[in-house]
């Protein structure tokens, strides 16, 4: 629209002709018919939308989550055809940039592909191992950060971001589910032999569930604790940012971690600590959205209203931050054992009792009046909203001028040069590869096991 002018000023006969769906000039019918479908196709994703922030869930924790859709912002609108231009110039008063037109039709790709992982999800729910595994991917997938390592394009003077091909390729399967064609072959192999192999064992899931995490904590906590010391403030004790030592994975190694931070939080070493005067723990978790054994979280009547690991279809993080923030924060007492176990939808959502929880991983830090911020993420590389406004409030201080970004930014022309799309995709890139490695080893131990007559 705002190479209207132009386009009259080329062909003089647009100016005056009406932008109706019978006007004789090809284009004009052809914009008219194109603006019209897509006015239409934005009041459907409304009302699609409409319906998504109906279905609520109340958490353990009180707070209230919408089932989860992309956005398109409140105030975007689309006139009338005949109410695009104004003046003897025809000049238009709206200013509609690509991005925000192709949101409509996104948006509504989305909300198709969503319904075709959940009527795929029903037809195959019998022999599934995971609930609503391809709705529950869809969604992770959707989230900040779950994309960033696709967009992290090779360059040598940004470590890690060169990848080998198979890891790639396995990446890349896991995030538009496919089979994976690492595990194929001898899973194929074993089938031949008459063992019985489930889908998800195709698909990765039972060997990354299977598999010590260690490796992905590890590799993603780096590349945090890489982002938040990676800024310098003016002023401020430098080193004040620590990460926590788990020992040498021996049982007396781990016994004396948990000593030498005792004086924070006893019985759990946090994940990263800020030292000071004014301390600060910080607990990094990602975990796998396909579990094979899901909660439901119905609660009972002795023990109350108890954390879903089930609702990864529809809402973000349904299957993982929820339980979560339980182990990890623990949950205030809520209602009374006599209103029964926490109604998380319906028509008495919000009601019923929640026990609080005192065995947590951080009750000594919080007794002890010490902050601790959870921040959680997804195997497909999602980050938490609260990770998200981490990240953000850091992006915000980097621009400031007292502050020193010491971020080794890519030299290439496709590297960004900025701190949160930098970060979010190293983050989003460790958790990506260690999964991918994972899958390595385990097709090397299934191959192992079959060349010994074992089962997989």
């Amino acid at each position: 629209m705002s190479v209207w002018p132009a386009c009259c000023a080329i062909c003089p006969a647009l100016a005056a002709a009406p932008i109706v769906a019978s006007s004789p000039l090809p284009t004009v019918a052809a914009f008219h018919s194109a603006w019209t479908l897509l006015r239409a196709l934005l009041a459907s994703v409304r009302t699609r939308f409409a319906a998504l922030d109906r279905d609520t869930r109340v958490w353990v924790d009180g707070s209230t989550r919408s089932a989860f859709h992309p956005r398109i912002p409140r105030d975007f609108v689309l006139p009338e055809p005949a109410d695009l231009f104004d003046g003897a110039e025809r000049t238009s008063i709206y200013r509609c940039t690509q991005r925000s037109l192709s949101a409509v039709t996104n948006s509504d790709a989305w909300l198709r592909a969503k319904a075709g992982c959940a009527a795929f999800d029903a037809e195959f729910a019998a022999d599934a191992a995971v609930r609503d595994r391809e709705a529950a991917r869809l969604v992770s997938c959707s989230q900040v950060g779950a994309g960033a390592w696709v967009r992290r394009l090779p360059d040598p003077s940004v470590k890690g971001s060169i990848v080998p091909s198979w890891a790639f390729v396995i990446q890349c399967q896991r995030r538009v589910g496919l089979y994976l064609t690492a595990l194929a072959p001898t899973l194929r192999a074993a089938e031949a032999l008459g063992h019985r192999v489930a889908p998800h064992r195709y698909l990765g899931d039972a060997d990354i569930n299977a598999a010590n995490h260690c490796h992905r904590h590890a590799a993603s906590l780096r590349a945090l604790f890489t982002a938040l010391t990676s800024l310098t403030v003016a002023n401020e004790p430098p080193g004040q940012l620590r990460l926590g030592d788990r020992g040498d994975g021996t049982p007396a190694g781990a016994l004396a971690a948990r000593r030498r931070y005792a004086h924070i939080n006893a019985g759990h070493v946090p994940d990263i600590i800020r030292h000071g005067a004014y301390p600060h723990c910080y607990e990094w978790k990602c975990y796998s959205p396909y579990h094979t054994t899901a909660a439901l979280g119905h609660g009972s009547r002795e023990c109350g209203g108890a954390a879903s690991t089930a609702d990864g279809g529809d809402f973000a993080f349904g299957n993982t931050e929820e339980a979560l923030i339980v182990v990890v924060l623990g949950v205030a007492e809520r209602g009374a054992p006599a209103d029964g176990p926490l109604q998380r939808a319906g028509a008495q959502q919000g009601r019923g009792w929640v026990r609080a929880t005192t065995t947590h991983d951080y009750a000594d830090a919080q007794r002890r009046g010490i902050p601790c911020s959870l921040l959680v993420s997804e195997t497909t590389g999602a980050l938490s909203r609260d990770t998200v406004r981490l990240l953000l409030a850091l992006a915000k201080q980097a621009t400031a001028p007292t502050t020193r970004d010491s971020t080794c930014y890519g030299t290439a022309r496709t590297s960004p040069r900025s701190y949160f799309p930098h970060h979010t995709a190293a983050i989003s890139a460790a958790i990506a590869l260690a999964d991918a490695t994972s899958v390595m080893h385990a097709a090397a131990a299934l191959s192992f096991r079959l060349s010994l007559g074992l089962a997989p």
